[in-house]
């Protein structure tokens, strides 16, 4: 008979591993609330126990690498399919005719492995994917381009209609039926009884039935009264005029046959072709496209600077990425704090949070640092003045002009200059599309309606507003670039493949606990987090829509976590956390028999919704959805406004700041839905609106902060006392591990963030009190996600 109790507190342990999740903190307070019912146990044998907990962990590794070996490869790996296809050009290239689908855009979106993930791509990520087969099969191939003439590209719509019905996705998720088949073998593998797991595996399917039910339930509820609300709409962009222009720019691959080039092509098995100009060469390097051929995005942090009565914009750090070659890859924006003392131990600290209050507005530089998977890029420091400094260590003489009144030449002392917002900025860059800029906030201490003024006084910060800068800063926001549907095998094979990574340090970490040392918190750093909430919020948004075979990417979708904190009422601190979904426009398959706008209209409201449910467990969440849902109860009337000029417009009570950014999207030509006064959610007044495009139905929910959020707060002192060490140690692991690391050297910071110190240390302080929680997460919620079969029950793929 199997220890039932230590087999759940091994699981327990797994489960924080695999919740260092990737969108930033993860679902703990819902776990934790769990786990709440507290047990006496026999703290004498923790220490016994730990060991043999880690020596579990450490025999994990051949079950996880044979889970690993059970995986469908053949959405994310080419070998695989030159493995099963065979080296010949003509049978590879008739594969990728028969298996993937020709859907029209411009330009290389999804590449070679987004081709491969969702199946869909047009003539040149298909030749793309094919000229990756033909390497791998030791071919020289190039790609050759030329523009097809307005018969061929019709013939070729209208070959698209007709075969629309032929259309069929990739399962997202694996079936229950599949993980039941495997229950007997994995049980005996990871010694569980059998039927505590098929108990679990059924709890988890309703479960996830259940969030699937209601995400139906609100979309077809909020759908129509959206569409009443709009009236009659239909899409004015010419579908197929669009369609005929991106199908007309051709793409296909020859290879070399002894001195002669043959034709592959995946679209067109024969056409005549004219003007063939060779734009890529490839023998053994890479097929590197021009980046006017390419779908990419360009991220910058902007900062704004109040100087002698005028408002500055500069960027203080830039970085154009392309999709196609990120897959798999953490994105992260963080800021570190420059003057942040180095021998800081904020364990020993006898008033932690005060403390931390008191560095956080103490700061006056911070150096923003992009990080792509293990790369650090950083260009610029910026200081609380508003200046803009170079990222090298400061130097000792720097400013000796200025300090000498340009005795010796310096420039002459400029007028004190305040930092009063910095930007995270996204330019998403399609072949064929007008370039798409859109902001969000990191702080912002004037807010949209001052900044729109004509003359802006000197700005009076205050100490609250010093705080809040300075933890706003101390935050950190996770991005996912989505270029095509990942694929659900994908999803798992990163979760396990990081898992094993792990393996490693993490019994390690079971047996020490809490690090003492700055060499044992630079250990702990080494851990990876998981895919997490954005894979999450990627996989359901495709899931739960009723169009899943009807639309498609033609341009990147930008999803992102965020995390920060931020002063309270209480004289505490809050932490805020949420989704932020900043692009989501999704394409309709030519031939579907939808309305195109009525599919973009109902995608945006799956958006906005899964947003919610993902986060269901968390209290207060500030949603447009939600106020949407609540707005009956409390006899609001939701207005559309298409104009700023709309008679309704001047009838709204809102606040200045909210007034201006919707009159921002309106000037910008998009249809508002928002309701004439803000509405109580959890006693608190909240606004939130709708926005649309009326030439396509591109939709999203937006809040008063700006974002197309669903964002929660907690109360750090309150969650102090109801959840325990865990929570503490996430908190002062965040921000003591700051102490150990020199922001302005990147080498110490490639292996260690305070983030994910912090979520390591909240592992290793609930392992010193793990003997006193008697409810753990269910074996299931372990054992399935490690075998790569069930990978929705542990928190961090819900849905799949």
């Amino acid at each position: 008979m199997w220890n039932h109790r230590w087999q759940q507190k091994q699981c327990w342990i797994l489960l924080f591993l695999l919740m260092f999740s990737w969108g930033g903190f993860p679902e703990y307070a819902i776990y934790a609330q769990e786990a709440s019912k507290a047990q006496e146990d026999d703290e004498k044998n923790t220490a016994e126990k730990m060991q043999k907990v880690a020596g579990r962990i450490e025999k994990m590794a051949p079950g996880l690498q044979a889970a690993m070996q059970e995986l469908s490869r053949d959405t994310f790996d080419f070998k695989v399919i030159v493995e099963q296809v065979g080296r010949e050009p003509k049978k590879l290239c008739a594969w990728v005719r028969s298996n993937t689908f020709l859907v029209p855009y411009q330009g290389s979106l999804r590449g070679p492995k987004g081709v491969l993930m969702d199946r869909l791509g047009n003539s040149l990520d298909r030749a793309l994917l094919l000229a990756q087969l033909l390497k791998l099969s030791g071919h020289t191939v190039r790609l050759v381009r030329t523009l097809l003439v307005d018969t061929q590209a019709e013939e070729l719509l209208q070959e698209m209609n007709r075969s629309a019905q032929n259309f069929l996705s990739l399962p997202l998720f694996t079936t229950p039926q599949a993980v039941d088949s495997n229950i007997e073998k994995y049980a005996k593998l990871y010694q569980i009884e059998p039927t505590l797991l098929r108990q679990h595996l059924t709890k988890t399917t309703l479960h996830n039935q259940r969030l699937a039910e209601e995400a139906a339930e609100r979309v077809t509820e909020q759908t129509q009264l959206i569409v009443e609300a709009l009236g009659t709409q239909t899409e004015t962009t010419d579908h197929d005029k669009n369609s005929v222009a991106a199908l007309q720019d051709h793409w296909w691959v020859q290879y070399a046959d002894g001195k002669k080039w043959l034709d592959l092509d995946p679209t067109l098995a024969s056409a005549e072709r004219k003007a063939q100009n060779i734009v890529a060469f490839a023998k053994k390097g890479e097929l590197r496209l021009d980046s006017k051929f390419c779908h990419e995005v360009a991220m910058s942090v902007v900062i704004e600077q109040w100087q002698e009565g005028r408002l500055r914009v500069r960027p203080v750090l830039s970085q154009t990425l392309r999709p196609a070659e990120l897959f798999g890859e953490r994105i992260k924006l963080s800021c570190s704090p420059l003057d942040w003392p180095k021998d800081l131990n904020i364990f020993q600290e006898p008033q932690a949070l005060e403390k931390l209050k008191a560095m956080a507005a103490a700061q006056h530089e911070w150096l923003p640092v992009l990080t792509v998977g293990a790369k650090n890029i950083s260009h610029s420091a910026f200081t609380d003045a508003g200046d803009v400094k170079d990222k090298r260590s400061r130097h000792p003489a720097e400013g000796l002009g200025d300090k000498l009144g340009g005795l010796f030449g310096g420039p002459k002392q400029k007028k004190q200059g305040y930092l009063t917002a910095a930007w995270i900025e996204y330019k998403i860059q399609s072949p064929g599309k007008p370039v798409q800029t859109i902001r969000r906030d990191i702080f912002d201490l004037l807010g949209p309606a001052l900044r729109a003024a004509k003359k802006i006084p000197e700005p009076t910060i205050t100490d609250t507003q010093r705080l809040d800068r300075g933890l706003a800063l101390l935050g950190e926001i996770d991005i996912l670039i989505l270029c095509a549907q990942l694929s659900s095998d994908f999803v798992k094979y990163l979760a396990l493949e990081t898992v094993l990574a792990n393996q490693k340090t993490l019994p390690d970490i079971v047996r020490c606990g809490l690090p003492k040392t700055s060499e044992e918190v630079k250990q702990l750093g080494k851990l990876k987090r998981l895919p997490g909430a954005l894979y999450n919020l990627a996989m359901v948004r495709s899931a739960w829509s009723r169009f899943q075979n009807d639309i498609y990417l033609d341009t990147p979708n930008i999803l992102t976590f965020f995390s920060y904190m931020g002063s309270s009422k209480e004289n505490g601190i809050r932490l805020h956390r949420g989704f932020d979904i900043v692009a989501n426009e999704v394409a309709v398959r030519p031939g579907a028999k939808v309305d195109p706008f009525l599919a973009r209209i109902q995608q945006g409201i799956v958006d906005t919704n899964a947003e919610v449910l993902l986060m269901q467990n968390a209290a207060n969440i500030e949603n447009t959805a939600e106020i949407f849902m609540k707005s009956s109860s409390q006899g609001s009337k939701w207005l559309t406004i298409r104009s700023i000029s709309d008679p309704a417009w001047q009838n709204t009570e809102l606040s200045q700041d909210i007034r201006s950014r919707i009159g921002q999207d309106l000037a910008s030509g998009y249809i508002v839905l928002v309701p004439q006064k803000p509405l109580l959610l959890e006693g608190k007044p909240l606004t939130g609106w709708w926005r649309i495009d009326p030439t396509n139905g591109h939709l999203l929910g937006f809040m008063e902060s700006g974002r197309g959020q669903a964002m929660t707060e907690y109360s750090i002192m309150d969650h102090f006392l109801a959840f325990g060490p865990g929570y503490f140690g996430f908190f002062m692991g965040w921000l003591g591990c700051a102490g150990f690391k020199d922001p302005r050297n990147n080498t110490t910071a490639k292996n260690l963030t305070c983030f994910m110190c912090a979520l390591i240390t909240a592992v290793c302080f609930e392992l010193m009190w793990i003997g006193k929680l008697a409810e753990p997460i269910p074996i299931a919620q372990c054992g399935l996600f490690v075998t790569g079969l069930g990978i929705s029950s542990c928190g961090i793929g819900g849905a799949l």
